[in-house]
């Protein structure tokens, strides 16, 4: 199972680089929570469902011009995955540019809801 939900996590940052939306929302379970750092400009804290990524996702693509996610290491524990890596981007309204020095993704946040979804998802 950790191959299959490496390539789960791969799919989801090479969707959330491409701003691919539906990409991303293809790698959650329909159950998935995300809790985001209400510090981001787009996030109000928690979102549930579908419905819910969907409206983080669409409301970061419409203040991210670009976003780049380089993972440096995925490593997987049973079907869960953590991703070590940094995060890059620019905004849209101030063409600024930032980059985010150490990002850790970890099963305890939002990917989590990968976690179900990665023995139902096609090749």
């Amino acid at each position: 199972m950790s191959e299959q939900s490496i390539d789960i996590v791969k799919r989801l940052y090479e969707g959330l680089t491409k701003l691919d939306i539906p990409t991303v929302l293809g790698s959650f379970d329909p159950e998935v929570e995300i809790i985001a750092p209400q510090s981001l400009p787009w996030s109000k804290g928690s979102y549930r469902g579908i419905d819910g990524a969907a409206a983080y996702f669409g409301s970061a693509v419409d203040y991210l011009e670009e976003t780049r996610f380089d993972v440096e290491d995925l490593l997987p524990s049973g079907d869960w995955v953590t991703a070590l890596g940094y995060w890059s981007g620019r905004f849209k309204s101030t063409k600024k540019e930032f980059r985010v020095q150490r990002l850790v993704h970890a099963p305890s946040v939002w990917f989590a809801a990968i976690r179900h979804s990665s023995s139902t998802a096609s090749p």
